[in-house]
């Protein structure tokens, strides 16, 4: 074999040992991702055209079903942006944020500078709420539907008014209106009250609390007998006494007389009068007083049966006696 043979052979041999080497290094063919289905590339290339097409309804629902064939980042991205456009900025939020943490077909570094920034712009129509609930099995309702509650434990609400609702069990449930201007962080609290107990609701309404009827009931009404009984028997015994020292002025003022009428002088006549026409009225007005007390004691507790049915006294002074009209009112 000459040297120009050779020297081919050698160049040959060395071109076949380099593309064996060059195909062995080179990387394999990038596998195709299991969710990356025809029926995916459709569903997603029909919401795309929907979106572009301002039907944000349609777009989103598109979006949604994509994602359920394949979750990720992109199909997430894509129901945040059509909730933003139909003005839904609380799903919006939510769909945005997780976006950005989804790994699965993660964001290209334009496509999350733009979720950032769409973010930023939702924010300013969503109010979120950190909820401290006392109980803490509280459930709280947002316009007669149960919350949302986020992982961080806070509650999103969307600008304007809404009707909160907490209620727990044993509790008295506690209404609340709140308008939400957007943007703000803030702690919203309910603290619910324990509700009464059957035995002390029922011991309220017999101590004549708020289920008691009109009229204190029968109870109220045997004290009320007992208390004008009782002052009946204390003015009588008042009277009586009276009574008995405006006697002893009376002898006094005889003996007074009598000795007026014998020439002896009686100077303290005229204080002994005095005294007799005291006693003699305060024994007048103390048993006209217990009489009065008596019919009414007496009256109330012959129509207790009656709580429904009411007395009333008018006593009114005329010169030398006092006239008292008993009036009853059913």
């Amino acid at each position: 074999m000459n040297a120009k043979a050779w020297t081919t052979r050698l160049a040959l041999g060395v071109a076949v040992l380099a593309a064996a080497n060059q195909a062995i290094a080179a990387p394999a063919p990038a596998a195709q991702d299991p969710g990356e289905t025809s029926q995916y590339r459709a569903m997603l290339e029909e919401a795309v055209s929907e979106y572009d097409a301002h039907r944000y309804e349609e777009a989103r629902a598109l979006f949604r079903r994509a994602h359920e064939i394949s979750p990720n980042a992109r199909t997430l991205r894509g129901i945040g942006m059509a909730s933003f456009e139909l003005r839904e900025y609380v799903e919006a939020l939510r769909s945005l944020e997780a976006s950005l943490a989804d790994k699965r077909r993660a964001l290209t570094a334009t496509q999350r500078q733009q979720v950032e920034t769409l973010i930023e712009r939702t924010r300013a129509f969503v109010g979120r709420f950190f909820l401290k609930l006392s109980p803490k099995e509280t459930l709280v309702r947002v316009d007669g539907t149960p919350a949302a509650i986020e992982t961080d434990g806070s509650l999103l609400l969307s600008f304007g008014r809404h009707a909160l609702a907490a209620e727990a069990p044993a509790s008295v449930s506690e209404n609340r209106e709140i308008n939400v201007i957007g943007g703000e962080r803030q702690e919203l609290s309910f603290q619910l009250r324990p509700e009464a107990s059957p035995a002390v609701a029922a011991k309220a309404g017999a101590t004549g609390g708020a289920t008691a009827p009109a009229g204190g009931g029968e109870a109220a009404a045997s004290s009320r007998v007992t208390y004008w009984l009782a002052g009946a028997g204390v003015l009588a015994a008042g009277a009586v006494g009276s009574f008995l020292w405006s006697r002893h002025e009376s002898d006094e003022l005889n003996k007074c007389d009598q000795s007026n009428a014998m020439g002896v002088l009686c100077d303290n006549r005229g204080s002994i009068a005095t005294n007799h026409n005291l006693a003699l009225g305060v024994a007048i007005g103390s048993g006209v007083a217990a009489l009065a007390l008596g019919i009414v004691g007496t009256v109330v507790w012959s129509t207790n049966s009656k709580p429904e049915s009411g007395t009333a006294l008018a006593c009114l002074p005329t010169p030398g006696a006092v006239n008292c009209e008993l009036q009853l009112r059913f």
